[in-house]
């Protein structure tokens, strides 16, 4: 409840109200992650479709997985993939499916369906070293304004914390290095890059949120 009140749910309601925002939850295996990410969004579309007043937007949700290079769709037939196109500011998922929602029930099935969908193909993948990261982007829209919020769980391979590059410092040393308009301080993987592209309006608007 803490967490979600004082990082949640802000996120949320910014979003709700035409605000760019993301959450990142980075870590090992086992650090808590998973549960994390899915307490915000329990608590999330309660505050979306029960909380948020008269005002209510259109509600849609993307999910897609960054592994190596490939951008998979986690909404739609098994094997789709997705385009990163830019659009203005923006990163469009082109090509995958953007699912309408009209209640905080379907919003939870549709992640749970999507995160089942992850966890199968984990298990055809076995055992890995490369690193991934599952997207979960919630947009709203109305005739007032248009928001995102951005959900990352990064499901890191089997670097060390202490390893020279660990998953964990290359992703926070992009990230950074994006914010501030530096060079990058460590190598971006394919899929990294892609993850600071698709977080780039977060990264870069002085009105966003992470």
């Amino acid at each position: 409840d803490y967490f979600y009140l004082r990082v949640g749910q802000p996120l949320t309601m910014a979003a709700a109200n035409g605000g760019t925002t993301a959450l990142l939850a980075i870590g090992q295996n086992g650090s808590g992650k998973s549960h994390t990410i899915h307490e915000v969004l329990e608590r999330a579309a309660f505050d979306i479709f029960v909380d948020i007043g008269t005002r209510l937007p259109t509600v849609y949700v993307e999910y897609v997985e960054l592994y190596g290079n490939k951008c998979i769709d986690l909404l739609g037939p098994i094997g789709s993939f997705v385009h990163l196109e830019r659009s203005n500011e923006e990163v469009d998922l082109k090509g995958a499916v953007k699912e309408e929602i009209d209640s905080a029930e379907k919003l939870l099935k549709t992640i749970s369906e999507a995160q089942k969908r992850f966890f199968t193909q984990n298990i055809v993948r076995q055992s890995s070293d490369e690193s991934s990261y599952l997207i979960c982007r919630i947009s709203f829209s109305d005739e007032i304004a248009t928001g995102t919020l951005t959900l990352v769980e990064a499901c890191l391979g089997g670097a060390k914390d202490d390893a020279d590059e660990s998953p964990i410092m290359t992703v926070m040393n992009n990230i950074q290095s994006r914010i501030s308009q530096s060079a990058p301080g460590a190598a971006q993987s394919p899929n990294c890059h892609n993850l600071v592209k698709i977080l780039n309006p977060v990264l870069t608007s002085k009105m966003s949120k992470l």
